[in-house]
């Protein structure tokens, strides 16, 4: 059969962002129905369902047929569109990617999918409902992580430390003048990387590639207090 289905996508690919809303169309071409093995993990309480394969064609291993260890779901292409296009896709070794070149902010130059599959944007679960009577397949969006370059962490650490000695008092006119140009300048070059992708990078970017504080400035910041513990109450306090 062949039929066409739209899907939401995230904003980009293996990114968990949503906001613009973002379909693709994609167009199925398999058989109507399709096969999954459900593998039947058995206590003393509950029987729990497993997902154990799921195949374009009928089931005819023996060991699959025996009941008491599995059982065996057909899946209407039809009706679960998405669904069976994963399972073909999963199952397709002739699909060819093409791909374009994107630049990152440090010149270096990433492959990127042009024509991804549904396989890349979702994979399968195969869980309780939401009331809990029953299981059900679930598509699940694939992200990469990290989701942002880990050098951010440093340049908010150190725009922590210059807003503090900002606002803290201590420091002359021109010190102020060089602490409101660095917090500028990381905070500039933060926004320009804020959307960069780990994965995209052969050699991921280091401490080098952010804006330098200048030594004589860094010099004078003060370190932002360690907040101290509380006093713990004495033995005495505590028995009154």
């Amino acid at each position: 059969m062949e039929k066409q289905f739209t899907i939401k996508i995230p904003d980009e690919l293996y990114v968990n962002s949503w906001e613009q809303n973002l379909t693709a169309s994609f167009t199925y071409s398999g058989p109507e129905t399709l096969y999954a093995v459900i593998s039947l993990v058995k206590s003393e309480d509950d029987v729990e369902e497993v997902l154990s394969i799921l195949s374009l064609e009928p089931i005819t291993n023996p060991v699959f047929l025996n009941i008491d260890n599995y059982k065996v779901v057909e899946i209407s292409a039809n009706t679960n569109t998405p669904l069976a296009e994963i399972i073909f896709q999963r199952k397709n070794s002739e699909y060819v990617y093409n791909y374009t070149d994107f630049e990152n902010f440090d010149g270096s130059i990433a492959a990127v999918i042009s024509n991804p599959r549904i396989t890349d944007y979702y994979t399968v679960d195969y869980t309780l409902n939401e009331e809990k009577t029953g299981y059900e397949f679930k598509l699940l969006p694939i992200y990469k992580y990290p989701q942002q370059l880990s050098i951010i962490g440093e340049i908010d650490r150190k725009l922590e430390l210059l807003e503090y000695n900002k606002t803290s008092g201590g420091h002359n006119q021109q010190t102020l003048t060089k602490i409101n140009e660095a917090i500028a300048a990381l905070n500039s070059f933060k926004q320009t990387i804020k959307d960069e992708r780990p994965w995209k990078f052969d050699k991921l970017p280091d401490s080098s590639a952010i804006p330098p504080i200048s030594k004589a400035l860094e010099m004078s910041l003060k370190p932002i207090p360690v907040p101290q513990p509380a006093d713990q109450p004495t033995e005495q306090e505590v028995s009154e």
